[in-house]
């Protein structure tokens, strides 16, 4: 089975899902808190507001006052159409492989997983804790090692397609993908 699946260029997806804000003072009392919830809601873990101020301060869209001040026409987001841009990459399933035009190359069922869960929120950050959960089927607890290494992999494999994104790394938040520059690909693509 080929799914055809289709990601913004760049900027957050047009409407975001509710941030659900955790603010406790341990890890383990913030795991506990959000171990209810379900794995595809965005969520941000704070050990005190100021932390979460100063996170939420620096995602994309924020205007230091919780609402998205729009911007002059043609600065960032979808173009004059109304759609964002789309760049077409194909994960087939059935193969386990990502295909961009006609280069093809093998996933493993890890980084089938954490592609098929990005591609879909391009331009938007994906936390260390929904990438545990999508792919290893656990909560985050600190150690990202293993997950730094599967991303590693996965942007190896990005630039030997020449694909149009990149996985960026968003220090102690997560990873987000998005447009690639049109100069540099293959060393920025394989760079953290």
């Amino acid at each position: 089975m080929e799914q055809t699946v289709h990601a913004p260029a760049s900027g957050p997806v047009p409407e975001p899902e509710p941030l659900v804000l955790i603010v406790a003072d341990t890890a383990e009392q913030r795991l506990a808190l959000s171990a209810g919830l379900p794995i595809e809601t965005p969520i941000l873990l704070a050990s005190d507001i100021t932390e979460a101020r100063r996170v939420l301060a620096r995602l994309p869209g924020a205007s230091g006052r919780g609402r998205r001040q729009p911007g002059p026409p043609g600065a960032s987001g979808p173009p004059r159409g109304g759609r964002p841009q789309e760049l077409p990459l194909r994960l087939r399933e059935d193969r386990l492989s990502l295909a961009v035009a006609d280069r093809e190359v093998q996933l493993t069922r890890l980084e089938f997983a954490l592609l098929r869960y990005l591609v879909p929120r391009a331009g938007q950050v994906v936390t260390f804790e929904q990438l545990s959960q999508v792919g290893w089927h656990t909560a985050y607890l600190g150690n990202g090692a293993h997950m730094h290494a599967a991303i590693g992999r996965l942007r190896t494999k990005l630039a030997e397609l020449r694909a149009p994104v990149l996985l960026e790394a968003v220090r102690g938040l997560g990873f987000r993908l998005v447009q690639h520059p049109r100069s540099g690909a293959p060393k920025e693509a394989l760079g953290s």
